[in-house]
């Protein structure tokens, strides 16, 4: 599996959106996603055409020490992808709050003929390049969605005791969506694994 399919995307930015009750959207990156009540949505588009609030969301999220952690090979490519509109933002204020961002990549999910435990120890030393510290990988798991190669990740968020979860599915044969759902500390974890996971299960790949 290509590097760029294991970058999680472990901060928080807040921006406004439009708030929707249980609506099934339609992505412009070829699939279609339900998300629950109390959720806000920020296309690519909106985010590209609002280049002051996205600027402002980044000079909070580094004023609030957000993103003091997190490997700057990976932040780069992240700020990148966001001032670039290449990136969705789906986030929750209710409890748990937390936020979902989705982006493109080039990449291919592949399970090494080796198995599963192989590819994951892979993805652990793939993860473990891009930090300063030592890095956890709590849960990896090659799947298949329908005729598609799928990868569920659970690991070290960069900053202490915080994880994300994280969804790929390969999209094309070169192409990767990468779904990344992270959280304050104060968050229960495995609560928004478990709204992360529903949330997951309405993907439908166009």
């Amino acid at each position: 599996m290509k590097r760029a399919t294991c970058l999680g995307i472990a901060f928080v930015l807040w921006f406004c959106g439009y708030a929707i009750a249980d609506v099934t959207y339609q992505s412009e990156y070829g699939f279609r996603i339900t998300l629950p009540d109390n959720w806000t949505i920020i296309s690519g588009k909106e985010i590209k055409d609002t280049p002051d609030v996205t600027r402002v969301a980044l000079a909070v999220a580094e004023k609030n020490n957000t993103l003091k952690d997190l490997p700057q090979e990976l932040y780069s490519k992240l700020k990148e992808k966001l001032t670039g509109g290449e990136m969705e933002y789906y986030y929750r204020t209710e409890r748990p709050a937390f936020n979902i961002s989705v982006y493109q990549d080039v990449g291919t999910i592949a399970e090494p003929k080796e198995g599963q435990k192989a590819g994951c120890q892979i993805i652990l030393e793939e993860l473990g390049k891009l930090s300063n510290q030592p890095v956890n990988l709590f849960e990896c798991r090659f799947e298949k969605r329908g005729d598609l190669a799928a990868l569920y990740l659970v690991a070290d968020a960069y900053r202490d005791n915080q994880k994300y979860v994280q969804y790929l599915v390969q999209k094309s044969p070169d192409k990767v969506l990468l779904f990344t759902g992270s959280a304050d500390r104060d968050e229960d974890f495995e609560k928004v694994r478990a709204e992360f996971d529903r949330i997951m299960r309405s993907l439908q790949i166009l």
